[in-house]
């Protein structure tokens, strides 16, 4: 099974077999990921009846995302991919809300209830008055999201009001079903690298000023 985290937006974990999500948790706070990281891991291994040693894969949500809070999630992936000796992918946190989406407009579709458009916009919260905007046109022959532009920064007051989709948090499942596709299709796996797009909010200290009298 793949171990799925996220941590853009709020905190997602899934546990994620060959097709499906076998057991997904998460928390919309968007500022205590350290507090409950271990918590979703742990619930996820339990409501799916797994053990750590049942994971063969750990895919870890790369952004965009604000510094503190995406790496929180990422150095859980990390420290459970190296615990298990098991390898570890990233996934663009972007292409799993898109792929949400997607899957549900096109069911929509297929039933009548809604138009064709497979075009979408995701945007999440980058703080300072900016959003991680990243856009999509439909699923490849794999059903993965088909990025064409981002992601990128751009100012709050610069979005429209309507059209774009703005998930309060990333499903893990969604995330982990990325990875699985690209694992069964052969698919290239991307690496864990995150992408926060700009400096953290607190940079390093130059070190001691100088004092003169």
């Amino acid at each position: 099974m793949i171990l799925a985290v996220d941590s853009s937006s709020g905190t997602s974990v899934a546990l994620v077999g060959a097709a499906r999500v076998v057991a997904e948790a998460s928390s919309d706070d968007t500022i205590g990921h350290t507090e409950v990281v271990g918590t979703l891991i742990a619930q996820v291994l339990h409501e799916a009846q797994a053990s750590p040693g049942d994971v063969t894969l750990v895919a870890s949500g790369i952004g965009p995302g604000p510094f503190t809070g995406l790496r929180v999630g990422m150095a859980a992936a990390r420290a459970y991919a190296v615990a298990l000796g098991v390898p570890e992918v990233g996934v663009l946190s972007h292409d799993a809300a898109a792929l949400e989406w997607l899957e549900h407009h096109y069911a929509r579709a297929r039933t009548g209830l809604a138009q064709l458009d497979p075009s979408v916009t995701i945007a999440t919260d980058a703080r300072r008055k900016q959003l991680f905007v990243s856009q999509y046109f439909g699923l490849d022959d794999n059903w993965l999201p088909v990025r064409t532009q981002g992601p990128s920064i751009v100012s709050a007051a610069d979005a429209p009001a309507e059209g774009w989709i703005r998930p309060e948090r990333i499903s893990a499942g969604f995330l982990g079903l990325i990875a699985a596709r690209r694992r069964n299709m052969g698919v290239p796996q991307t690496e864990a690298v995150p992408q926060y797009l700009r400096d953290p909010d607190v940079t390093p200290s130059a070190g001691p000023k100088r004092v003169t009298s």
